[in-house]
């Protein structure tokens, strides 16, 4: 992308976004999420987690539309919004293992 063609409003969203991947528990969240569609006390014992802060982190991520979710009866269900974001993931975690 030429620098030229990237906004102001792009770069904050930008921003806010890498500022959301920033937080370990959301990437870990997001890598629970890289099977498919779970529920919240799923996620949160699979990580060995409090739902409340499974619940609190999904919905920081859901801002920055990095999930979706879908309530179904009294449970909501979180996917990925994009599968992109996984690349993002696994392009810095290979950056890190080339720096080790």
């Amino acid at each position: 992308m030429e620098v030229d063609k990237i906004t102001e409003k792009d770069v904050v969203r930008a921003q806010s976004i890498f500022k959301a991947l920033s937080n370990p528990v959301r990437m870990k969240l997001l890598y629970a999420l890289e099977g498919g569609e779970q529920n919240v006390s799923t996620i949160a014992n699979s990580l060995d987690l409090e739902q409340s802060v499974v619940s609190h982190q999904l919905a920081a991520l859901r801002k920055n539309y990095l999930v979706a979710s879908e309530r179904i009866g009294k449970q909501v269900f979180y996917r990925l919004d994009d599968r992109h974001v996984l690349d993002i993931l696994d392009s810095v975690m290979e950056h890190v293992q080339h720096t080790d």
